[in-house]
């Protein structure tokens, strides 16, 4: 079916628009390329209606004389044009024509407003999105009369797919990814439908938006997140060669768009957020699931020796203890005049990361080995006199 042929949904809206300008009508003509394919009997707006597929003039007559219209009026829906029916025919039509399905006519009244902001008119999937999914009290009135895009967009977000705001940012895309359920509802959208959320999202989240969107496409939401945490390391301003051309290799989820070092970034700290959010929420087992997916991602990607440039990496955490106990003996066996730079921003680096928060423990041997260092290195051999000064 091409998209300017009008669905079943766009039909049944048209009738029930009809219906509410000419009570009395018995019978409605209704002009539609792609025919009728609901059933027989329908109901529309609390009223019952006969259906029938009329590809002909003859079909049509034969139609209107053997229904029984004092059952429930007639709902004649054919490809033919308004000329090809005789006076007789549209006499017995509700305003004396064959009506065409306009679907942004019916959500006016729906939304009691005056006028489409033109950029959503020759967007029909996304009145008909609108037109199934009207909601028992009705959409809310439109106080500037206008139909526009914020109101479109804000339903179809929020109601269809479950978003929390019409705008959303990478992280509330992260977010949402999360719930699988949100996510099978997107994927079961058509096509047209995907390319307009893409682009509408992609104005509030940018570049980072429409490559989470084309992952999605490309069936790995689910990898959605762990992907951001592995950006975190082939953004980062320390990454060899290496570690950086490993992001041509993660297009392959991108649908192979180009993923830039600014989207990849924005997709790292957005990852991060959403990964210290859980935390913080309690849903540390949840959290722990993608960031060991995240770290699956780096040895698949063979850069997983470069985890520790990662600042929730769990084996990123390890590396960079390991990479300060390695610096540590060194330093301690070559017995330099003062502490290294080097080992206090190794040891930085493991207070930095996030797990640091949860191994607290390991944090503070981390912490007691650094002033231990320290004070080994700068006694320079003087022997305290008393038990006060070696205190001190």
């Amino acid at each position: 079916m091409s998209s300017s042929s009008p669905t079943t949904s766009q039909i049944r809206a048209q009738v029930g628009s009809i219906h509410k300008k000419s009570r009395d009508a018995r019978v409605i003509g209704i002009r539609s390329s792609s025919g009728w394919d609901g059933a027989e009997l329908d109901v529309v707006d609390d009223r019952e209606y006969q259906f029938v597929q009329c590809n002909s003039v003859l079909q049509v007559r034969e139609a209107l004389v053997s229904r029984d219209l004092a059952q429930a009026p007639l709902v004649v829906i054919t490809d033919l044009e308004q000329s090809d029916l005789g006076d007789d025919i549209l006499a017995r039509f509700a305003k004396g024509r064959l009506h065409r399905v306009r679907p942004w006519d019916v959500l006016l009244e729906h939304f009691q407003a005056r006028k489409v902001d033109p950029s959503l008119v020759g967007k029909q999937w996304l009145a008909s999105v609108l037109l199934q999914n009207v909601p028992p009290t009705g959409y809310p009135v439109v106080p500037s009369g206008v139909l526009d895009e914020e109101t479109v967009w804000g339903i179809v977000l929020r109601e269809h797919l479950g978003f929390k705001s019409a705008r959303p940012d990478a992280q509330d895309l992260l977010e949402w990814t999360i719930d699988r359920e949100k996510l099978s509802r997107y994927a079961a959208s058509p096509p047209e439908m995907r390319d307009g959320v893409r682009q509408w999202v992609g104005q509030s989240s940018g570049q980072v938006g429409d490559l989470i969107l084309r992952t999605i496409d490309a069936g790995f939401g689910q990898e959605v997140l762990p992907i951001g945490l592995v950006c975190d390391v082939v953004s980062n301003k320390a990454a060899d060669t290496k570690a950086k051309e490993a992001a041509v290799r993660l297009e392959r989820f991108t649908g192979n768009k180009r993923i830039s070092t600014q989207a990849a970034r924005a997709w790292a700290i957005a990852a991060g957020n959403v990964i210290d959010k859980l935390d913080a929420e309690g849903q540390r087992e949840l959290s722990f699931g993608f960031l060991e997916r995240g770290d699956r991602i780096l040895k698949e990607l063979h850069i997983e020796n470069f985890s520790y440039l990662s600042e929730h990496s769990p084996s990123g955490f390890e590396q960079r203890l390991d990479r300060y106990g390695r610096r540590l003996d060194t330093v301690l066996s070559e017995k330099p005049e003062t502490l290294p730079d080097d080992l206090v921003t190794m040891a930085e680096e493991v207070f930095a990361h996030a797990r640091s928060r949860m191994n607290r423990e390991r944090t503070e041997r981390v912490k007691m080995s650094l002033r231990l260092t320290r004070w080994l290195l700068e006694k320079n051999g003087v022997e305290a006199s008393s038990f006060e000064d070696a205190a001190r």
